[in-house]
């Protein structure tokens, strides 16, 4: 079972995170593995409130595949925004900098929980983060606390100035 970390929250489903999973999944071995993601069909609580419901009985993730955005995000857990808690295993971000602004996520608390977390930081917009981290400040993405960083030799180029 696949565990999208966050869902975009819109009308328009060509958008959807896991709808864009399963697209990269097409052709793989992974392609007929169950993807558990919110119900788009409901308004953002109902789906929040059932997604956290099926997430509490199925087996914790092994584990997290996460990529860090350029300001240092993880899932919609966006630096200086506060979420809404639903769960300990889901939030409600309503004012996401990033289109669309109404996201569903994973919980940092059930990032934490997954024993294997794998952080990407990929390409020369994680520069400034990657140096912010480097400097001792904290991010969300530091905030998860990952197990092992993979960083490219573009964004690691902040760490070498």
């Amino acid at each position: 079972m696949l565990i999208p970390s966050d869902e975009r929250w819109t009308t328009n489903l060509e958008l959807s995170n896991a709808r864009e999973l399963a697209s990269y999944l097409t052709g793989t071995s992974f392609e007929s593995c169950p993807i558990l993601s919110p119900n788009p069909h409901v308004d953002i609580e109902a789906s929040a409130e059932d997604w956290s419901k099926r997430l509490a009985i199925v087996a914790r993730p092994f584990i997290a595949l996460l990529s860090m955005g350029d300001d240092g995000h993880v899932a919609s857990l966006f630096p200086g925004l506060a979420v809404e808690l639903i769960s300990d295993s889901v939030s409600v971000c309503r004012n996401s900098p990033k289109p669309p602004a109404t996201r569903l996520s994973l919980s940092l608390e059930f990032l934490r929980k997954v024993p294997m977390r794998l952080m990407f930081a990929i390409g020369d917009g994680k520069m400034s983060s990657l140096k912010h981290l480097n400097e001792g400040g904290s991010l969300p993405a530091s905030q998860v606390e990952p197990t092992h960083w993979f960083i490219d030799e573009v964004a690691a180029q902040g760490l070498r100035r």
